[in-house]
């Protein structure tokens, strides 16, 4: 479902990109994007954040076809913006927060037409509801931080979002080792995106590009809402919660380029870089999975830690406090050492 989830973010991609150009060579290098971002290496493993980048970029795809003026039916575009961001919703929690780039689109288209449409303002606008579940969120606080290590989520955090979606598996390293580096030259080439991405407004002004490309701009905007809104109420964050900007960034690099596009040359020589960077960083991730693979199922080296640890209490249970590791290592413990494994959920219950 992942892979799946993959290639339904590229097709939208590809149509989004198509519709604001009109033409094929910035639409093919935005759909070849999502293999070289943070998107592939959560296309191979099973969990939402691959299915929720689709279905953002699904919703994209329905509010372009719903806006545009010459659309034959409104009917299936609004039923699938609506199904598409109440899945969306169910699947991730931080999904709440993908209406908003569509509404403040819809809010600016609305200003210029000087009246609502109806229809699809109270689709997005019904969303805003989940927008209350806010505060609440950090009664979950308790039971995510012993599930996995959530990162701090401060201002440091926002340029170092934009540069683990070019580069998940390497990002932690630059930032240990270079970190003012990373963290300068993160901000400064995400101020570049965003002025870069203005300027183009004019080229693309209309009735039915205007709009997108404000919610393209928009959605390359989560990272800072996400990261925002973790500050202030969650107190706790994961970049691939963000995972959804990587479509409107695939489009907006897309954009920026088309003018250079116009030259086959240009095209020609971008694409085959593209390529060779989406190989190589294919070749680097699937070369790791095989390398973890390999150690973990080397269940021999499990087995010798767990009774390293136990030795001289061999009667005693294995509490682990972190349920991500827990079943990894109960998976491929020995019969004996599994029925000692206990999962506890907090420090006081260990206690």
């Amino acid at each position: 479902l992942s892979a799946l989830s993959l290639l339904m973010t590229e097709v939208c991609v590809f149509r989004i990109t198509l519709r604001l150009t009109g033409e094929h060579r910035p639409a093919l290098f935005a759909m070849a994007l999502p293999f070289l971002l943070a998107t592939f290496s959560y296309a191979a493993e099973a969990r939402a954040y691959s299915l929720l980048t689709a279905l953002f970029a699904v919703a994209l795809v329905c509010y372009q076809a719903v806006v545009e003026p010459n659309a034959r039916s409104r009917t299936i575009p609004l039923l699938g913006l609506f199904l598409s961001l109440a899945a969306a919703i169910l699947v991730h929690y931080y999904a709440i927060f993908l209406p908003l780039p569509l509404l403040a689109a819809e809010a600016v288209r609305s200003l210029q037409r000087r009246r609502l449409d109806w229809p699809l303002f109270a689709i997005l606008a019904s969303f805003l509801v989940f927008v209350f579940n806010v505060p609440f969120i950090p009664g979950l606080r308790e039971l995510r931080a012993h599930y996995y290590y959530m990162g701090e989520a401060n201002w440091r955090a926002i340029p170092f979002n934009y540069v683990w979606l070019f580069a998940p598996v390497k990002s932690y390293d630059l930032v240990w080792i270079y970190w003012r580096s990373v963290y300068v030259g993160g901000a400064l080439a995400v101020l570049l995106f965003f002025w870069a991405l203005l300027r183009l407004r004019p080229i693309y002004a209309g009735p039915n590009r205007s709009p997108v490309l404000l919610a393209v701009a928009g959605g390359a905007l989560l990272p800072v809402i996400d990261i925002a809104v973790a500050h202030c109420f969650t107190h706790g964050y994961s970049p691939r919660y963000s995972l959804p900007a990587a479509v409107s960034i695939s489009v907006g690099l897309a954009l920026l380029c088309a003018p250079w596009f116009r030259r086959r040359w240009l095209f020609v020589a971008a694409m085959a870089m593209l390529m060779a960077a989406c190989c190589l960083n294919g070749y680097g991730y699937f070369h790791r999975f095989s390398l973890a693979r390999t150690e973990s199922l080397a269940d021999r080296s499990v087995n010798a830690d767990l009774r390293a640890a136990l030795a001289g209490v061999a009667d005693q249970h294995i509490y682990m406090q972190a349920a991500a590791e827990f079943l990894t290592t109960y998976y491929y413990a020995e019969p004996e050492l599994q029925n000692r494994m206990v999962a506890v959920e907090s420090d006081r219950k260990s206690v």
